[in-house]
């Protein structure tokens, strides 16, 4: 009996320590990546150097609507997408739209390479974990559109899907 009772607490003890572990775990994830803003709120300010040297402040660019996507060059799905978003860049560059890719995390070489490979013409900078943090980035690839007033308009975690993009663009532009 006394074997069984002590089988049992140990089990308890067990349960009770791997759900403590897996909640400090949220709560440490939630910190790393930061609080996500939500769709209708003020979007992050930033700025970022591109790998070619231009730098891009978002604060700088009201009255525009931006596209912020956050990649990786060891991601497949961001390289499935990367087609997609260079189709939509060609769309709508000329409407007043801007795009920047942040790649997150990543080794510059590897960055130019992916950009070099996917055929990208958009802006494309290398972060650290900043900005991500400030989106609130849980991984890749994720999505954002600002609209010209500054306010989150758009979230996508995951690949994009083009059509629902557009139309998010298309309400935004004059």
């Amino acid at each position: 009996m006394q074997g069984s009772s002590s089988s049992r607490n140990l089990i308890i003890l067990l349960v009770v320590g791997a759900v403590i572990i897996f909640a400090v775990g949220l709560g440490l994830a939630g910190v790393f990546a930061g609080r996500a803003p939500q769709i209708g709120e003020p979007a992050p300010t930033f700025r970022v150097t591109t790998i070619d040297g231009q730098v891009i402040d978002s604060s700088a660019m009201a009255g525009k609507v931006l596209v912020v996507n956050f990649f990786a060059t060891w991601c497949q799905p961001c390289r499935q997408e990367a087609g997609d978003l260079e189709a939509l860049w060609g769309e709508y560059q000329d409407k007043g739209v801007l795009f920047v890719a942040i790649a997150y995390k990543d080794v510059d070489a590897k960055v130019r390479e992916f950009v070099q490979q996917a055929g990208i013409t958009f802006p494309v900078a290398n972060s650290s974990t900043d900005i991500g943090r400030q989106f609130g980035v849980t991984g890749v690839p994720e999505t954002y559109v600002i609209g010209p007033d500054g306010i989150l308009r758009y979230r996508r975690i995951g690949v994009i899907d083009p059509p629902a993009l557009r139309q998010v663009l298309n309400m935004l532009i004059p």
